[in-house]
């Protein structure tokens, strides 16, 4: 196999993409690269969870797990509506980070290859927001039907961030509402308490799921045989 026809890094994929650049690709490139690593990061679980622990500790009753609901809905929502917006619009215009983006996505999970989000179970679409996020999503979207755009996938888009705001709510719910009933036991109060205070601090979470993130990437890494295979993602 020659040296060219390896498939880039995300590193030199960026570089391709920035040699050429015009204003509009310029900002896609920027804005692409930020919602990737917050999204794909250790950023979008650490703001989520905290925002949700913060809302419990200040509220620690059962008006506050119902606030929980609220505000993980919300922010996963958000999160979610942007992040797959700037996938359907800026990944048309960057096709090496296109590609080296696609290929992580289909190296952490190789079940989604070929998956149309159309033809899956609402099941199926659920477990699938709420384990890699709409930008992911959309770029396996898009890869499934050859169809770019926001405009083309503006269903896709919506569709997903509900379905992970909804699980983001019920998760934040259930673990809050767990956390309400040990506070019903005095001698477990000062446990939860301090559990929630733990929780509530950001960097906990950014140094737990950047550990996660990161034994994943190591571990799904591919080896120098699995190039080929590699080759035909891009085909």
């Amino acid at each position: 196999m020659n040296e060219s026809a390896k498939p880039k890094s995300f590193r030199s994929a960026v570089a391709a993409d920035a040699r050429d650049l015009t204003l509009g690709r310029a900002v896609a490139l920027i804005t692409v690269l930020l919602a990737v690593f917050f999204e794909w990061g250790a950023g979008n679980e650490t703001v989520l969870v905290t925002s949700m622990a913060t809302t419990y500790d200040r509220l620690p009753s059962w008006g506050g797990v119902a606030a929980v609901g609220g505000v993980g809905f919300l922010v996963a929502g958000v999160i979610q509506l942007i992040a797959g917006t700037v996938a359907a619009v800026g990944y048309p215009s960057l096709e090496n980070t296109t590609k080296a983006a696609r290929r992580i996505v289909l190296r952490l999970n190789p079940g989604l290859d070929g998956k149309n989000w159309w033809t899956i179970s609402w099941r199926a679409r659920f477990l699938l927001a709420f384990a890699v996020g709409a930008s992911a999503v959309v770029l396996v979207q898009q890869t499934t039907t050859g169809k770019v755009g926001f405009q083309a996938h503006r269903g896709v888009v919506l569709q997903s961030a509900v379905l992970t705001a909804l699980g983001a709510a019920m998760v934040g719910m259930l673990l809050t509402g767990a956390a309400q009933i040990g506070r019903s036991f005095p001698s477990a109060e000062p446990t939860v308490d301090r559990i929630m205070d733990v929780a509530s601090n950001p960097l906990v979470w950014f140094g737990l799921f950047s550990a996660i993130g990161i034994y994943g990437w190591i571990s799904s890494k591919p080896s120098e045989d699995a190039h080929p295979e590699a080759e035909s993602v891009d085909a």
